[in-house]
């Protein structure tokens, strides 16, 4: 993935079908699609709250923009996307919305150190005016992204922590019981079984909800 300053490039190509894995990231993808019977297909994903299996045609070549965190772009970029699909990353420059305060408030959520609580306290304004913010620009709770955060940064932990129990217990879960509850919630698998699952820890490096700074890689 290539660094910008509101989102993060990627391409994947295919020249057979199949199917690739999407795990819960916090962050929507505007993606071009080449190529196939639509020949040119643009589309901005949704938020996902479970892993899923996404089928690919052959010979089909994608280029995505992830945005950051929380934030969406507007039907009038996709549209002019569509119409001239080079000129994709200045028009995402110039049109995608800001997301403002509510950026800072869901990098707090993210990280394990914080609570509900923290958060609301630190952003000057009430738990009930929070919820508020979040649904009037369409995002899920500030329980998703606190809940998807910390298991994200765990997660990212098991390729240098071997001890679960320590990686639990650093991210704030009762137990490694409660972790192994919400891994298999948000990633489908026992964190043992992620970890040597290497499609999905590869997939968890990418920027994204608590990495978005992180280890930047390309997906092909």
């Amino acid at each position: 993935m290539t660094s910008v300053s509101q989102y993060q490039t990627w391409v994947h190509q295919r020249s057979s079908a199949g199917q690739s894995l999407v795990l819960p990231d916090g962050c929507r993808d505007v993606i071009v699609f080449h190529g196939g019977p639509d020949q040119c297909r643009v589309i901005l994903t949704e938020l996902d709250f479970t892993p899923r299996q996404v089928w690919h045609g052959s010979d089909v070549s994608m280029t995505g923009y992830r945005l950051r965190p929380g934030t969406t772009v507007p039907e009038t970029a996709l549209r002019a996307i569509k119409e001239c699909s080079a000129d994709a990353a200045q028009i995402l420059e110039v049109e995608q919305s800001d997301g403002g305060s509510i950026d800072a408030v869901i990098a707090a959520l993210s990280n394990t150190a914080e609570t509900i609580c923290s958060v609301v306290k630190n952003s000057g304004v009430s738990a009930r005016t929070l919820q508020r913010q979040f649904r009037k620009l369409g995002l899920p709770a500030p329980e998703y992204w606190r809940l998807l955060g910390r298991a994200r940064r765990a997660a990212q932990l098991l390729a240098q922590t071997p001890c679960l129990s320590q990686i639990a217990a650093d991210c704030g879960y009762s137990d490694q019981a409660h972790m192994t509850r919400e891994f298999k919630r948000w990633f489908g698998k026992a964190p043992a079984q992620l970890r040597q699952d290497q499609d999905a820890m590869n997939a968890l490096a990418q920027p994204a909800l608590g990495n978005w700074t992180g280890e930047q890689i390309s997906i092909r």
